[in-house]
């Protein structure tokens, strides 16, 4: 059995974590140091940081009712799943519910089983009752059937089944498993409804935080194209907070960088663009640089 899979099978990480510590020279095999592509034989002994695997001869699987507040995660966080259940063997969860989320969650001590249930190649059907803060339109619905694009992760969903329970409650079905999917999705939805109706407002001020978060691309140019025709047309004042600063080259005439709620810097953009840089220097035995000769905007 290759080293990942035995890691996997006696329930210690899954076969993607396994290459790594292997990589990072952390497993031995006997008393060689494993290799990725190692075979355990039988009657190997294997260690992990030094600590020797044994695997489990029971198999495990707890179906648990997750509540609120509680991190699907074996990593070592305050109110972590594994520390709430407290079962006596290693167990880890099958996927993962955000903090925010309650319901169904399997846990294991099975590694062929748990990623037999992970792997989107399988569709395997997760299903999900959201609420959201606003009222569901049909437009929002048949967007989350077609794929939402996740700026954040550069990725378009998979198409899946949705249907509305209530004005603010709907009922998704999910074969992917992206990390915090379902808020990703709900979220770029409703930054285009916010957009929208701010726009309709036509206020003589607009302040917009990240207003193209999580768009896809094709939604990020109209909605700069309209900002753009709003302050062309009605001299329209807009405030845009990002951490994009590429993206507001191209739309901004000035500029101000904040840190810590401090104002560090404001000029207009070709003022910024001629005559600030970014320079990173290191000096050796803690010398202390000459640097009066210079505006320092921020220093860390």
């Amino acid at each position: 059995m290759r080293i990942n899979k035995y890691l996997s099978s006696a329930g210690v990480c899954s076969r993607r974590k396994a290459d790594g510590l292997v990589e990072e020279g952390r497993v031995r095999i006997n008393q060689k140091t494993a290799s990725l592509g190692d075979n355990v034989a039988e009657g190997d002994e294997v260690y992990v940081d030094g600590e020797m695997v044994v695997p489990s001869l029971s198999k495990v699987l707890i179906a648990f009712n997750k509540p609120l507040g509680i991190v699907s995660t074996c990593g070592h966080y305050r109110g972590n799943i594994i520390d709430f259940i407290d079962y006596p063997e290693r167990i880890y969860p099958i996927g993962r519910l955000d903090k925010d989320s309650s319901g169904l969650i399997l846990l294991t001590n099975q590694g062929d089983f748990a990623n037999a249930l992970t792997r989107t190649q399988n569709h395997v059907e997760k299903e999900y009752e959201v609420e959201v803060d606003r009222d569901i339109t049909k437009d929002f619905l048949d967007r989350m059937r077609e794929g939402i694009y996740l700026g954040e992760l550069d990725k378009t969903t998979i198409p899946c089944e949705v249907h509305a329970i209530s004005k603010r409650r709907f009922n998704i079905i999910l074969t992917q498993g992206l990390n915090r999917q379902i808020r990703r999705m709900s979220k770029g939805m409703q930054k285009q409804v916010a957009f929208w109706l701010a726009v309709c407002c036509r206020t003589d001020v607009m302040v917009l935080d990240e207003p193209v978060d999580g768009l896809d691309p094709v939604m990020r140019r109209q909605v700069w194209s309209l900002l753009m025709q709003d302050v062309a047309e009605r001299e329209t004042t807009v405030l845009v907070s990002s951490h994009n600063l590429r993206e507001l080259e191209d739309v901004c005439d000035h500029v101000g960088i904040m840190s810590k709620g401090k104002v560090l810097l404001e000029r207009s953009l070709s003022s910024l663009q001629g005559n600030v840089s970014k320079i990173q220097v290191a000096f050796k035995d803690g010398a202390e640089p000459d640097l009066s000769g210079f505006e320092i905007i921020h220093e860390t």
